[in-house]
């Protein structure tokens, strides 16, 4: 998993993004991955470590797996 940011996120719209720590584009993040990860109240700045998937054919990656960044155990 990668560490990110969430830059943008809207509980309104249901959608956001997060920006890798790595650098390059965001990320679209749908509000069911929240929800999948019992996430109930997102911010912008949030800490977070996501897993991305993607679809070749259309060139577009988003958001499949969250764990907030907080919650992980530190080796």
């Amino acid at each position: 998993m990668q560490l990110g940011t969430v830059k943008y996120y809207s509980s309104e719209r249901g959608f956001g993004f997060v920006r890798p720590e790595s650098g390059g584009a965001s990320v679209f993040v749908h509000f069911s991955v929240f929800q999948r990860a019992g996430i109930m109240n997102i911010t912008p700045g949030s800490k977070i470590y996501f897993e991305t998937g993607a679809d070749p054919r259309r060139g577009t990656e988003w958001v499949e797996e969250v764990e907030l960044a907080s919650l992980r155990v530190r080796s």
